[in-house]
């Protein structure tokens, strides 16, 4: 009887929900990226379908905002998304993370130091 009984298979949450209470943040990161806006756009489609893909409980529709021109060649790319966490900190640190996921091995292309973000709460 033991040899019948099914195992539940734990799902692994790509964002676990933190314990205890969470606010829900709105987080809106600009990063500079290397290239320009032709290049931008001939890969702009992957990034946005790599950073929809780290859509979880946790965090909720992570997508590209817009693009502004930084100077010839860069860009910056404007990303927003809503973020279930117990802190400012936690919030911004999901966002980083779902983006720095997104960029995958491209990431050299992007300019982190020069990157700005905004967190605030929402109603």
């Amino acid at each position: 009887m033991a040899e019948m009984v099914k195992r539940r298979r734990r799902r692994r949450r790509l964002h676990p929900v933190p314990a205890g209470d969470v606010t829900r943040f709105r987080v809106y990161l600009a990063v500079p990226r290397r290239g320009g806006l032709l290049e931008w756009a001939a890969v702009s489609g992957g990034f946005e379908q790599a950073l929809a893909a780290q859509e979880g409980p946790a965090l909720r529709y992570p997508h590209v905002e817009g693009e502004r021109r930084r100077g010839k060649d860069d860009v910056a790319v404007l990303i927003l998304m809503t973020v279930y966490a117990a802190d400012v900190a936690q919030a911004l640190m999901a966002g980083w993370n779902a983006f720095v996921r997104a960029a995958g091995d491209n990431e050299s292309r992007w300019s982190g130091e020069s990157a700005t973000a905004q967190v605030w709460p929402e109603p």
